[in-house]
């Protein structure tokens, strides 16, 4: 073994516990980069699979009693390459114990077969038989947490008629990934009631025979989907209300690709930032830490030894140090990335899930964090070589010393011998001191980022149902009614206050920009349901004219004053030109709403009710929602307590999730920067605190010095990274899809708490691990004159 080899290994023992806060900082960047970029790539590619597998449309056009023979018709429109004509209506779950009503589509599948488009994936029993009528498939999201199972038999309402039929099936469906019920905000798989039958049972059930109620439609790739739009509208007739639904608007698929997308901001933002820190604190650290060694570098080229060999000795150190970084961070992160991808699993409904490392990820982490280490090292490396042996082995020049502030007003005798040390030190080195701070600020700004949008949804959703819906209860109905259904609503056991609301679809069109969106209008007076900015202040409702969404007038490049095109996507295929009277900063969704005459006027129809916001007595709940459950004409009855606690279920298991992971590796990113930094100074300032003990300084006053050097900088640092926190959290928040929901950047003095306590506790750990070294100077060896 060859000398420099020797050398090696003895390096690594003595500098093992600076070397292994280095690899822990290595793998903390390294881990977070992978994780949450696999965790992504696996979701991205179980989707595309799943989809792929079982045809997933890209188009669905809705039009309600459409003869069967159109179908073979509508095949032909150029980029169509195939169609498949379905039933598709509306059913309700009757079981006894319920609180809650269970609605959703009863679909169509063909008498014979599976479906060209759509095709269900079994998981468990078969699929209804063609001979049987009483036979019926059951989406499993809803299924499993409803307690049903293959054999169970059910009692459903389909058009208001009361159907018992067997459960012979379990299923998947792309379509339903993330099932969500019109009007709701999040999923909930356990409400929605997704049922399949064959063709011609649901034929004789919904007296359609020979007709079809929705088309899926596959297209080929490039095709212009508005050609397509603008083919089917005139095929089907100017007489035909036509609902076209390209797979960007579908519910599930734009639910699922919002929660994606923003899993794709963070996979791109945070462990860019994480790698970027951490490739930074091991830049600076390396440095310091080989800017020691240049007495021995200096010696080891007296004796002999080349530039070269001692520029591959010090890189082997370092790469050494980065491999063990890099073998625990990848482990870790792949680790991690299995737990995030089961997280996100249990909302989203694919037939398989496998974590998918991504070699391009891993390179990619591992050549940042070794590619700045060597960088670093190879920069220091080349200006101490630089330096002539002889002069290299001489101690460092002391440092000029002047008068500072504190010594020419006299408040260095005030503030005592150490702390004027202290203050000194930090004059005399100010770059180290704010690299430092700064790499404690980086620390503390990664908590934040994983903080901040369990406060900033908190804070939106409180808004959401306390402010703007001050409901306790929502009914949908089936189909538009009359307003008289608000006052027998009104008169139904625990109902307090009734209100109504008409709600229907359209497409706005400014120009070449449209988008098909949610119509509403709330009757006047209304107090249950408003709308309210994401500040929490109320939008009043002009008597003419529209108000858009902000985010739907971006999206159309529109404002106060201009005109918009609103063409109805309910009943008789019919246009308005309407003006923009107002916009809404409201948080979720996008929307357009208009005043009950308005609305009304436009549709030219009477006072119609679409559904209905109730304020109950808690204590008739039960009696209310029974009630509610024997009428025919309710599609569905939403609970708002219900919406938090699946929000809190939901979203908050994820967040607290993040929160805990990147709060982990702040913290090893913390006690890498202060204990580095501490042993650091401590190598190069051993002699002076050795000379000050043997002056009389007693062990408290020397780790006081020492310490307090690095307390400043903790102080310093924390300050920064609540800034620095702040402004990433803002950029992370960009990156949401604004069409889904517009986050707030808020922090709330929680986090920046957590993320001061996080820094403090590990500079803490950090602190006292010096100290220790401290306590057990060895003065004789350390004032022995150098040979």
């Amino acid at each position: 073994m060859k000398a420099l080899d020797r050398k090696l290994l003895r390096d690594l023992r003595r500098l093992w516990s600076q070397g292994l806060t280095i690899a822990l900082v290595v793998a903390a960047g390294i881990a977070a980069f992978t994780s949450v970029r696999t965790t992504y790539g696996s979701l991205l590619h179980s989707r595309d699979a799943f989809y792929e597998r079982a045809r997933m449309p890209d188009l669905w056009v809705r039009a309600t009693q459409t003869p069967d023979h159109v179908a073979a018709r509508l095949v032909e429109i150029r980029g169509v390459t195939a169609v498949e004509p379905r039933l598709v209506g509306t059913v309700k779950l009757l079981r006894a114990g319920d609180h809650d009503t269970k609605t959703g589509p009863i679909v169509s599948i063909p008498d014979h077969g599976e479906a060209r488009l759509a095709t269900l994936v079994v998981r468990a029993g078969r699929l209804p038989d063609a001979v049987r009528d009483d036979e019926v498939a059951l989406l499993e999201s809803f299924a499993g947490p409803n307690g049903v199972g293959v054999g169970d038999r059910l009692e459903l309402i389909v058009d208001g008629t009361a159907r018992r039929v067997r459960v012979v099936g379990l299923v998947m469906s792309p379509e339903w990934v993330m099932p969500i019920t019109p009007g709701d905000f999040t999923p909930d798989p356990g409400h929605f009631l997704g049922v399949f039958v064959r063709r011609r049972v649901l034929a004789a059930w919904l007296g359609r025979v020979g007709s079809f109620d929705e088309l899926l439609v596959d297209l080929a790739p490039g095709t212009d989907v508005e050609a397509v739009r603008a083919a089917f509208e005139r095929a089907l007739g100017p007489d035909r209300a036509v609902t076209l639904t390209p797979r960007s608007m579908q519910a599930s698929h734009r639910v699922l690709a919002g929660e994606l997308s923003q899993l794709e901001g963070l996979s791109q933002s945070v462990p860019m930032l994480f790698l970027g820190v951490s490739a930074f604190l091991v830049h600076v650290v390396l440095t310091r830490l080989l800017q020691l060694q240049r007495s021995q570098i200096a010696m080891l080229r007296a004796v002999g030894y080349g530039r070269f060999e001692l520029a591959r000795h010090y890189l082997a150190l370092v790469t050494l140090v980065v491999l063990v970084g890099a073998t625990v961070g990848v482990g870790v992160g792949h680790w991690l990335a299995g737990g995030l991808t089961r997280l996100y699993g249990q909302f989203f409904h694919f037939p398989s899930q496998l974590v998918r490392a991504d070699p391009g990820t891993i390179v990619r982490a591992v050549g940042a964090s070794a590619g700045s280490a060597w960088i670093g090292s190879a920069w220091t490396l080349a200006a101490v070589l630089r330096i002539p042996p002889a002069v290299a082995m001489m101690p460092p020049t002391p440092a000029h010393e002047r008068r500072g502030l504190l010594e020419r007003t006299g408040l260095a005798r005030a503030l005592g011998p150490v702390l004027s040390l202290i203050a000194r030190e930090l004059r005399r080195r100010p770059v180290r001191s704010t690299l430092s701070a700064l790499g404690i600020g980086f620390s503390t700004a990664i908590v934040i980022v994983g903080r901040f949008g369990y406060d900033s949804i908190t804070v939106l959703m409180d808004v959401q149902f306390h402010v703007a819906m001050r409901e306790d209860i929502t009914v949908a109905f089936a189909r538009p009614v009359d307003a008289q259904a608000i006052s027998e609503l009104s008169a139904l056991p625990g109902v307090l206050r009734a209100e109504g609301a008409r709600a229907t679809a359209a497409r706005i069109r400014v120009g070449a920009r449209s988008r098909d969106v949610a119509v509403m209008a709330f009757e006047d007076g209304t107090t249950l349901r408003r709308v309210v900015d994401r500040e929490g202040h109320v939008q009043p409702i002009p008597s003419h004219g529209v108000v858009l969404t902000t985010a739907l007038a971006d999206l159309l490049s529109v404002g106060v004053g201009d005109s918009a095109e609103l063409s109805w996507l309910e009943g008789p295929a019919r246009s308005h030109r309407v003006r923009i009277t107002g916009l809404a900063d409201e948080p979720l969704g996008l929307q357009v709403y208009a005043a009950d005459a308005t609305l009304a006027g436009m549709l030219r129809e009477g006072p119609t009710r679409s559904f209905a916001m109730l304020r109950i007595d808690p204590r008739e709940e039960s009696a209310l929602l029974a009630a509610l459950r024997t009428r025919p004409w309710v599609a569905g009855v939403t609970r708002k307590r219900a919406l938090l606690e699946r929000f809190a279920s939901q979203s908050g298991s994820q967040m607290r999730t993040f929160s805990a992971v990147l709060s982990l590796f702040a913290a090893v990113l913390a006690i890498g920067v202060v204990y580095n930094n501490a042993r650091v100074a401590l190598s190069a300032r051993e002699r002076d605190l050795a000379s000050l003990r043997v002056l009389g300084f007693t062990r408290a006053e020397i780790s006081g010095i020492l310490l307090g050097e690095l307390a400043v900088q903790v102080l310093v640092g924390i300050p920064l990274g609540f800034v620095l926190g702040t402004d990433w959290s803002r950029r992370v928040a960009q990156t949401v899809d604004a069409e889904v929901y517009r986050m707030p950047v808020i922090v709330a003095p929680s986090s920046y708490a957590l993320a001061a306590s996080v820094v403090i506790v590990a500079s803490a750990a950090s602190a006292l691990l010096v100290r220790r070294r401290l306590d057990h100077l060895d003065l004789v060896a350390v004032l022995k004159t150098r040979e």
